[in-house]
């Protein structure tokens, strides 16, 4: 079901390699919350999956920034947006998402 609703909007699931415990939810929305009060076990379940999905995200999003400033595209939007789109949605390697906008790019000067 997750499945067919990220497919619909284009979207990457991040799914932890195991489930994650009720220590580590409680850990990685305590600075969240005060006091890690929730109505119920669903919401803190909710913000849990979204906390460690942004984490994953934080850390991909650092490597192609790296990855960028490497090959001098640092600060080029159109590169940036290329990379970050087929890295993030499409599960693209970074590298090759970068190739591959220099390829587009010299093509087109041609």
């Amino acid at each position: 079901m997750v499945e067919k609703i990220a497919s619909s909007f284009s979207a990457r699931l991040i799914i932890p390699k195991k489930t994650l415990s009720v220590n580590e939810k409680i850990k990685l929305t305590k600075k969240y919350t005060e006091d890690n009060i929730f109505s119920n076990h669903h919401e803190r379940d909710a913000l849990a999956s979204a906390v460690f999905a942004g984490k994953r995200i934080r850390q991909l999003m650092r490597r192609i920034n790296t990855s960028l400033c490497k090959y001098g595209l640092s600060g080029n939007a159109d590169a940036e947006n290329h990379v970050k789109t087929s890295v993030l949605l499409h599960g693209e390697n970074i590298a090759n998402s970068i190739n591959r906008f220099i390829n587009i790019k010299l093509k087109t000067k041609i």
